[in-house]
């Protein structure tokens, strides 16, 4: 279950800039380790997601595959009863 104060602080130290937010939640959760970890995470995982969906299509599309894909398919195959 999150802290009840989580959302609160979240949202608020988003309002900061990225460079200032973790010493900010540094400064409120002195107290309560658990919570700042939760909002370090979360806002980790924040700038993690800012970071995709800012990425040009291209950024995306060029980069290689994490593992090789075989395709043994080819145009005009059947697959399936449809």
């Amino acid at each position: 279950m999150p802290h009840p104060r989580q959302e609160e602080l979240f949202e608020y130290a988003l309002t900061l800039p990225p460079a200032d937010r973790i010493a900010w939640v540094a400064s409120k959760c002195a107290d309560d380790p658990s919570l700042q970890a939760q909002l370090e995470s979360l806002l980790r995982a924040h700038d993690e997601a800012q970071e995709f969906m800012n990425a040009l299509p291209r950024d995306l599309v060029d980069r290689k595959p994490t593992r090789e894909v075989q395709v043994e398919e080819k145009a005009g195959d059947r697959i399936g009863p449809l």
